[in-house]
């Protein structure tokens, strides 16, 4: 078997080498490395192993956090949103192979954790790491029906009232434009009293606007822009996943379900087959972004972290001297 890092290049054609199903947007190379420009401690890697026909890679963010006494903490962190390894097999003793090159390679490279938020539409090798839990449901919307069918009661009476109004869907395909949506996007993020994470540097923007693959859309009504929406696209899988949103407040108008909708409908006309749209804010079922996913669809599916500790005794003396800190996998990190 041979396991190695390789560039950015050759992962990208790997990726477009696996089956079509596999070939989700957060999951393309490209966009890992887009996404590592949100921070400065973040570096893409791109970890390859295969053997006769098994083929396995692995797009993931390596962390180095400086702590107190000059002392730095490497780890393996998904992109924002979601990560998980692609692979054209499903055979047990590949994969077996591939789980024990991994932990070797983690542990040369003095890797202490692994943390994963694993893709819930990811053909997925969970037992790929040490522990893998339940976090909370997500919603897509099927495209391949009817979108009024699985529509709530008072979404379709909505949608049908806002479509009697005046609107035009645009695709951005111009700085000034997309400079329009960073700024909805923050706004919103203001007005909901977001944590920093939320919020992204211009770097991370720009990059994500370069790639081929990622699709701005800004919706008007007869006066201005009232909502837009950042999606990621795969024509090989046919899914689009909504990555960020943004809207205006209104008294009576909830733009961002017109603006959803107007999305499901061009692309079911493009021939996707699943858009995906992601969970609430928290683990609760009662979330209320969750809630407001729903009434877009009834089909659930689970979303998943795995994680791997590779030193355990280091990673429980960093527990030690940061009592009631250790709630997160990473807890060192702030």
């Amino acid at each position: 078997m041979h396991a190695y890092q390789i560039p950015l290049e050759e992962a990208e054609n790997i990726y477009y080498g696996m089956p079509d199903s596999c070939q989700l947007p957060t999951l393309h190379p490209l966009y890992v490395a887009a996404d590592a420009s949100r921070d400065d401690r973040l570096q893409p890697i791109f970890w390859y192993s295969h053997e006769n026909n098994g083929k396995f890679l692995y797009s993931f963010h390596l962390c180095e956090t400086k702590l107190e006494k000059n002392l730095i903490i490497r780890d393996i962190e998904s992109p924002y949103g979601y990560g998980s390894p692609l692979t054209n097999t499903r055979d047990s003793s590949f994969l077996e192979g591939v789980r024990r090159e991994f932990q070797n390679w983690a542990q040369a490279n003095k890797i202490l954790a692994h943390f994963a938020r694993i893709h819930p539409l990811a053909n997925h090798p969970t037992h790929f790491y040490e522990k893998v839990d339940f976090n909370r449901s997500t919603v897509f919307i099927n495209l391949k029906g009817h979108l009024f069918d699985d529509y709530s009661g008072r979404r379709r009476t909505y949608i049908r009232r806002e479509s009697e109004k005046i609107h035009e869907l645009v695709k951005v395909e111009d700085a000034n434009n997309f400079s329009a949506f960073i700024k909805l996007y923050e706004e919103t993020m203001r007005r909901a009293s977001a944590r920093d994470f939320y919020f992204f540097k211009e770097k991370y923007y720009e990059n994500l606007y370069k790639l081929s693959f990622v699709e701005c859309w800004l919706l008007h009504d007869e006066h201005s822009i009232v909502a837009g929406a950042l999606i990621l696209v795969s024509h090989a899988s046919k899914i689009i996943e909504y990555h960020l949103g943004a809207h205006t407040i209104r008294s009576k108008s909830r733009p961002m379900i017109y603006l959803l909708h107007l999305l499901a409908r061009h692309y079911q006309k493009e021939g996707f087959e699943i858009f995906y749209l992601g969970g609430g804010r928290s683990t609760s079922k009662d979330d209320s972004l969750l809630l407001f996913k729903r009434g877009f669809s009834s089909n659930l599916i689970p979303f998943n972290i795995g994680f791997s500790i590779y030193n355990h005794d280091h990673y429980e003396s960093l527990k030690s001297l940061r009592p009631g800190q250790d709630t997160t996998i990473l807890f060192y990190r702030d």
